[in-house]
C-alpha cells in the first residue's frame, strides 16, 4: 500500500537556511577541481572525493583542512576514476565505477586495495553489506539496478528501465532531432539502518523499498504540491539545451526526485524540484509525509548535490571562483 501526499499551502512550507561551511582555497593546502562525493565519520569529520584531482580531502567538523588521502594512479590506495566514498567503523571505503575497492583508516593509511569486477555505472557502497549500482545493457537498451557482494558477484536485480519505452525520436522540417522525453527515469537510492534499500525512479515521484528481494512501493504521487498564489503551471514545451541542435520535450513542471537521503532515524528525504516547487520533502520510513522545506539561498537546488551526516545536510556549489560547500542542521 502506498500513501498519497497532502497538498501543501504557503503556511505548510518550511525554510532550510544553508550557511557557508568551506570553500576552495589557493593557499597550497588543498584545491577542489571536481568534487564528486562526500562522507562523514562519527566525529562529524568531512571527507570530499575530488574526481579530477584523484584524491580525498579530509576536514574537521568546523571546516578546517586536516589531510589529503590518496593520489592519482593505479597502484594500491591510488585513485583514477570517479566513484563513491563512505565511512563505517573507523574505515574509509572508496569504490570506483569499474572495479577498484580501496579501504583506508580515517587518517588515510591503506588497509586494503583490491580489484573486483562488479559494475560500470553509478554505484553506492554499503560497507560490510553490499554494493548497489546501475548497469546499462547496450544490446537491450535497458538500465538495471543491481546488487553485488564484496567479492564482485551479482546477487540480485532490484529494478530495470527500458529506454525504448521512454524515448522516441523524430526529425522536423529543418532536420533538428527532437527527443520526446516523456519519462527519463534514472535511479536514486540510499539505505536505511535495517539494510533496506530506499530508491526512486526520479521522474515518476515513486519511491520503493527493497529488502532481501522483496520490493514494496511506499510513495507514489504524480503531482503532490498545490500551486501557491500567483504561480502558474506550464504545458509541455521544447527546451533547447546549451545551444545544441537537440531539443527535449520537458515534463519538468511535475515534481522530479533528484536525490534521496535517509537520516539516522530512518526518515526519508527527497531532493525535489520543478517549476512549481523546489526543496526537500521529508517522509517517515513507511512513506508517511512529514514536512516540506524550501532552500535558502534558493539557487542551491539547481546547482548542487546534497549529502547527509548524522547531524547536518551538506551541499556544494560550483562557481567561477571555485567550489563552495554549505550546510544546515537537520531539523527535528
Amino acid at each position: 500500500m502506498f500513501l498519497l501526499i497532502p497538498y501543501l499551502s504557503a503556511q505548510d512550507t518550511n525554510i532550510l537556511k544553508f550557511d557557508l561551511f568551506l570553500k576552495d582555497t589557493d593557499n597550497d593546502k588543498y584545491i577542489m577541481s571536481l568534487p564528486y562525493g562526500m562522507a562523514f565519520d562519527k566525529d562529524e569529520s568531512v571527507y570530499i572525493l575530488d574526481f579530477k584531482e584523484c584524491n580525498i580531502l579530509k576536514f574537521s567538523k568546523d571546516g578546517k583542512y586536516l589531510t589529503t588521502i590518496g593520489r592519482k594512479g593505479t597502484g594500491p590506495g591510488e585513485l583514477h576514476l570517479p566513484g563513491y566514498i563512505t565511512v563505517k567503523n573507523d574505515k574509509l571505503y572508496y569504490v570506483d565505477h569499474l572495479d577498484l575497492i580501496n579501504i583506508y583508516d580515517t587518517n588515510g593509511k591503506v588497509i586494503k586495495s583490491e580489484r573486483k569486477k562488479f559494475t560500470g555505472s553509478n554505484i553506492k557502497a554499503f560497507p560490510e553489506k553490499f554494493i548497489i549500482g546501475s548497469d546499462f545493457d547496450k544490446i537491450d537498451n535497458k538500465d538495471f539496478l543491481k546488487v553485488w557482494d564484496w567479492d564482485g558477484q551479482e546477487t540480485d536485480v532490484i529494478d530495470e528501465i527500458s529506454w525504448d519505452k521512454y524515448l522516441k525520436t523524430s526529425k522536423d522540417e529543418v532536420r533538428i532531432l527532437a527527443i520526446a522525453a516523456t519519462n527519463t527515469d534514472i535511479h536514486v537510492f540510499d539505505m536505511d539502518s535495517h539494510g533496506a534499500v530506499i530508491y526512486a525512479k526520479t521522474d515518476n515521484y515513486e519511491v520503493y523499498k527493497w529488502n532481501e528481494g522483496k520490493k514494496e512501493t511506499i510513495i507514489k504521487e504524480k503531482h503532490p504540491y498545490k500551486l501557491l498564489p500567483n504561480e502558474k503551471r506550464g504545458k509541455n514545451r521544447l527546451e533547447k539545451k546549451k545551444g545544441m541542435t537537440t531539443f527535449y520535450i520537458s515534463n519538468d513542471y511535475y515534481q522530479v526526485i533528484r536525490e534521496i537521503m535517509v537520516d539516522k532515524e530512518d526518515n526519508i528525504w527527497l531532493v525535489t524540484n520543478s517549476v512549481d516547487r523546489a526543496g526537500l520533502a521529508k517522509y517517515s520510513n513507511d512513506g508517511k509525509f512529514i514536512a516540506f522545506y524550501e532552500i535558502e539561498p534558493w539557487y542551491l537546488i539547481e546547482h548542487t548535490n546534497f549529502y547527509m551526516s548524522n547531524n547536518y545536510i551538506y551541499c556544494s556549489e560550483g562557481t567561477s571562483e571555485g567550489y563552495k560547500f554549505f550546510r544546515t542542521p537537520i531539523p527535528k
